[in-house]
């Protein structure tokens, strides 16, 4: 029976199953594919080797597969499958041994989302999948286009799947990937831009079941200097411009997910987190540049709040910084402008002074759609110069950035600016001293990059402490000491194009005031204009409020002005009048600048000047300015009309003035004036270029004056006085006046008195040698204070007249000598006393000249050797009582005394 059973059973089952062990390779590809079709598993080729106890041999195995994630095409060669007998019982996989693997995945974009919820959650389909090692596989890699090589070992073990794989991306950029997938959802993964350096790029990642979700904590850093390479393509146009010199984004994340699965038990990501919530702390780190900025650095902390069925949240937390140094040489403005500003040592900071929420801005028009990000919180910026010349503090609201380059918002401005002429070479070019400005504005602004937009708010202020004048002749304070205040009551619209490089502005109104007296100040009006049209001129007009100005020495006075300004091919003409009560009722100007050499022109006229008000004033100016002596007179009425033409540039100061005065009546101690008309000229000149070398002003004046006066005196004695005298001379020096007299022609005693080419120096003893005409000899003989004598006729000659000016000197003037001689005859009359104790010498002369007619008559004046005067007198001529009237030629010698 066993014989049989075996015969007929036994053999032929052991005949079939070793017939079927030797077909294995033959049958076992066709069984594969067919209980495969089912997993849409295609193109299927399979080689197999005969298993053993423990091991099966497959030789190569490849497959085509398409599902809704996208195509895979894969093969394997010399895949060893590991087992033992308990394993098969256990119904385990087996321990595969995988040679080489290669693999070909064209994915469909609407699954790459997938891709992440599949890579944190390795537990929905690791536990799945046997126990393998690939010593070598070859991942080629289409996403959108892209094409991306994958290759290097897997290993998956107990613990969890393990790569080391080299990545090539489509820019052909290497990058070396290690990363561990664990059964326990914990994932780590590093980024290596070469082998055996420090990582750019890593992640730590857990994943904890909870009963309601999953709790997802986690942390990154990435390298943005490398990741910016790597991503050069994707990036907008302003970030690749941008080269990051070293930075890195740290984060840290505890999120809550749902527990919800898709199809395949895959989630969408982007669904996925729309059900999250939780946050995303973020660290950034960065040191970059751009050709529009030599230096930007970037110290930020941002957090991501996700809340289920609302959009995240970003927010800018406290104290995140960006400081930026612009490059002005990269712009199209004029670089006198930014290097006369300083603003070459510019930065510019930006901080958050407290959390900062960030809300995305979408735009949509005709050009397509703009995503733009709207910041609601307090920014401060800060825009300062590293050697302190500057500092503006704003707080920056309702900010908006459309692009990089694009900002938007409203600033509330502070700050000061140092503004001091040899650190500042642009202030040099003003007419005004500004030796330190402040303001305070409210300025909204937009940088779009094709125009840039300013809007200064009312109530703007800029402040001064002083405004000194740099007109040389004496320092001038407006609004004393007060601190100025430029003021606007209306807004002022601004726009810069900077690929043109031009402004235009709205109108304008902006008001100068003291702050302590704001009725007074200056009001400038300015209409809507551009820099474009280089020939149509901005104009605008001004007007100066009764303002208070202040003179070293001077007593305050009020100034009004009206006027209008244009500017035109850089220059600045301003046309005005102006009124100094009670000084000046009426003046005339006109002021150029030239911009570009910095050459200034002050045009000045002025009439009917009342100067019995004003010479006062000049006298208290003596001890500071040192006024030669003419202007120091007491002036008791008299006009005068004044013309001036100043010009100055950074070398030199040039001036022509013009006086004419009219009905001047003036007295001093030893002068009296009545009638006095004339003209003066003073040219003055200053080489500022060696005063700035030397430290010491140096200027030089000269001037020429034509006076005519109808009555000078200088005592109020008869015949001490001089009519219709008319002075030619020109003048050297401001306070130590030289005086060089070209021509004197006065009427003295009924004669004239003439005087040529004579210099008069201060602080000298000077002799002015005067040649008298047709002098009646009465006249004189009344001079000299002697009743008894009476005379006709008239005399002519030289004097010679001392003016003293040295220090401490009383009398101001003398006879130093004089001759004269007969140029009419005449008599000579002498009535003697009838002293009876006359000498027989007195009674001889009184004789001869009680009715004495001369034919000639001559008298030479000097000093004798005890200085007192000495008159030598000759008389030719005869007596008829005397002599029976016969000629008589004889001398005479006197002291007169001459007060």
């Amino acid at each position: 029976m066993l014989r049989l059973l075996f015969r007929y059973a036994l053999l032929p089952i052991i005949a079939i199953v070793l017939l079927c062990y030797a077909a294995i390779p033959l049958w076992v590809p066709i069984l594969a594919t067919a209980l495969l079709k089912p997993y849409q598993w295609q193109d299927i080729e399979l080689t197999v080797a005969y298993p053993t106890h423990d091991n099966w041999h497959i030789k190569q195995v490849s497959w085509r597969q398409e599902g809704g994630a996208g195509t895979y095409v894969t093969s394997l060669t010399d895949v060893s499958l590991n087992y033992t007998w308990q394993s098969i019982k256990a119904r385990q996989w087996p321990q595969l041994d995988i040679g080489v693997a290669k693999s070909v995945i064209q994915t469909d974009p609407k699954h790459l989302s997938l891709i992440p919820s599949i890579a944190l959650l390795p537990s929905q389909w690791l536990s799945a999948w046997p126990k393998f090692t690939v010593a070598k596989f070859n991942l080629n890699l289409a996403a959108q286009g892209q094409q991306f090589a994958l290759s290097g070992q897997l290993r998956n073990q107990t613990e969890g799947l393990s790569i080391l794989s080299k990545i090539s991306t489509p820019l052909q950029q290497q990058l070396y990937l290690d990363a561990t997938l664990g059964i326990d959802d914990q994932v780590e993964a590093k980024l290596f831009a070469t082998q055996n350096s420090a990582p750019v790029a890593k992640l730590t990642s857990g994943m904890k079941r909870q009963s309601t979700g999953y709790v997802w904590q986690g942390q990154g850093a990435v390298n943005l200097a490398y990741t910016q390479k790597l991503l050069i393509d994707l990036l907008p146009l302003d970030l690749v411009q941008t080269t990051i010199n070293q930075g890195k984004l740290n984060s840290h994340w505890k999120i809550t997910l749902p527990t919800g699965a898709g199809k395949d038990n895959y989630v969408n990501f982007e669904s996925w987190l729309s059900q999250a919530q939780g946050q995303l702390q973020s660290q950034i780190q960065m040191a970059a540049s751009n050709p529009n900025v030599k230096e930007l650095y970037v110290d930020a902390s941002l957090t991501q709040t996700l809340e289920p069925n609302n959009a995240p949240q970003w927010r800018i937390n406290e104290g995140s910084m960006v400081r930026v140094s612009p490059a002005w040489n990269h712009t199209k403005i004029d670089p006198n402008l930014y290097q006369s500003l300083r603003l070459e040592q510019a930065q510019l900071t930006f901080s958050a002074a407290s959390p900062v929420v960030i809300e995305s801005l979408k735009k949509t028009d005709l050009m397509g759609s703009k995503t733009g990000l709207r910041l609601h919180g307090d920014i401060n910026a800060t825009l300062e110069n590293t050697h302190s010349v500057y500092q503006v503090f704003g707080q920056l609201s309702q900010l908006q950035v459309h692009a990089l380059n694009h900002w938007q918002g409203v600033a509330n401005l502070s700050g000061y600016y140092l503004a001091q002429t040899d650190a500042n070479p642009w202030m040099a070019q003003l007419p005004i001293d500004l030796r330190q400005l402040q303001f305070l504005s409210n300025v909204a602004f937009d940088f779009d990059p094709k125009q840039w937009q300013f809007k200064v708010q009312p109530n703007s202020k800029i402040s001064a402490t002083q405004v000194v004048s740099r007109r040389e002749a004496g320092t001038v304070q407006l609004f004393a000491s007060d601190k100025l205040n430029l003021t606007n009551d209306q807004g002022i619209n601004l726009a810069y194009l900077p690929d043109q490089d031009y402004w235009t502005w709205s109108k304008a109104s902006v008001y100068l005031r003291p702050e302590s007296i704001p009725s007074q100040g200056l009001e400038i009006h300015l209409g809507e204009g551009s820099t474009l049209l280089t020939n149509r001129p901005i104009e605008g007009s001004f007007e100066l409020r009764p303002t208070s100005v202040n003179l070293p020495n001077w007593p305050a006075f009020q100034a009004l002005s009206k006027g209008q300004l244009s500017w035109l091919d850089g220059q600045l003409n301003v046309n005005f009048t102006s009124q100094l009560p009670p000084y000046i009722s009426s003046l005339n100007g006109q002021y150029t600048w030239h911009a570009d050499n910095a050459d200034h022109q002050l045009l000045v006229k002025v009439e009917k000047v009342n100067l019995p008000p004003l010479m006062p004033q000049l006298k208290q100016l003596e001890n500071a300015s040192g006024l030669p002596a003419p202007l120091l007179v007491n002036v008791t009425s008299g006009l005068a009309n004044y013309e001036a033409d100043w010009r100055w540039n950074s070398k030199q100061l040039v001036a022509i003035q013009k006086i004419n005065y009219s009905k001047v009546d003036a007295r001093s101690t030893h002068l009296n004036i009545k009638g006095l008309t004339g003209q003066s000229e003073f040219n003055y000149s200053r080489n500022r270029s060696k005063d700035k070398q030397s430290g010491i002003i140096n200027g030089t004046t000269s001037g020429q004056h034509q006076v005519k006066a109808n009555y000078v005196s200088w005592a109020p004695d008869k015949g001490k006085s001089l009519l219709n005298s008319e002075v030619t001379f020109s003048t050297e020096g401001w306070s130590g006046m030289r005086y060089q007299i070209e021509r004197i022609n006065a009427g003295w005693l009924g004669g004239r008195a003439v005087g040529t080419a004579v210099s008069i120096l201060t602080e000298r003893l000077n002799t002015l040698p005067i040649t008298l005409q047709d002098i009646p000899l009465g006249r004189l003989v009344e001079l000299a204070k002697i009743p008894s004598l009476t005379a006709t006729g008239e005399v002519s000659g030289g004097v010679n007249i001392t003016i003293d000016l040295t220090p401490g000197s009383h009398q101001t003037w003398g006879v130093a000598n004089a001759n004269l001689s007969t140029s009419k005859v005449g008599t000579i009359q002498y009535k003697g006393n009838d002293d009876p104790d006359t000498s027989d010498k007195a009674a001889y002369l009184q004789e001869i000249l009680s009715e004495f007619e001369f034919q000639n008559l001559s008298a030479k004046l000097t000093h004798n050797d005890d200085n007192e005067l000495q008159l030598l007198t000759r008389f030719v001529g005869s007596n008829k009582q005397f002599e029976e009237g016969n000629k008589v030629d004889f001398s005479l010698t006197l002291n007169p005394q001459l007060d």
